[in-house]
């Protein structure tokens, strides 16, 4: 049993890159389907959401792969505190950009971000998420 998180702007390939892990996958999108679409409003609600939906899949002890953008370490943490919890490894694997650039992510994303968000997240980004190893 494991917790893999994969982080990375969007269009950057999460999905593609978790896709590849042998193991139930969860993305923060997959809340909107089932609340009536997209509303930046609900983004907390979506978080923990998914957020219970891995500690569901841990207690049942599936393994567990995380596609999100998780560009600070706050948007991490409830999974190291899951993986310390229950006694898992956790793995981050992180995309950032993909070696695109801000055009080329918007171009590329699945889920409509727009470019000023994507601009947006890659300021804010937190590169060094290793203060969370255990």
């Amino acid at each position: 049993m494991f917790i893999y998180l994969v982080r990375g702007l969007s269009g950057s390939g999460k999905s593609t890159a978790a896709g590849n892990i042998d193991a139930v996958l969860l993305e923060t999108d997959m809340f909107w389907p089932l609340n009536g679409g997209f509303n930046p409003k609900r983004l907390p609600e979506a978080h923990e959401w998914c957020r219970k939906e891995v500690e569901g899949l841990l207690n049942d002890g599936e393994s567990v792969v995380v596609a999100n953008t998780f560009s600070t370490f706050q948007e991490m943490a409830p999974y190291f505190e899951l993986a310390k919890t229950y006694g898992v490894p956790i793995t981050v694997l992180d995309l950032y950009d993909g070696g695109l650039s801000d055009e080329e992510l918007f171009a590329r994303n699945l889920h409509g971000v727009p470019l000023h968000t994507i601009r947006n997240m890659r300021k804010r980004w937190q590169h060094d998420w290793s203060r969370f190893k255990r």
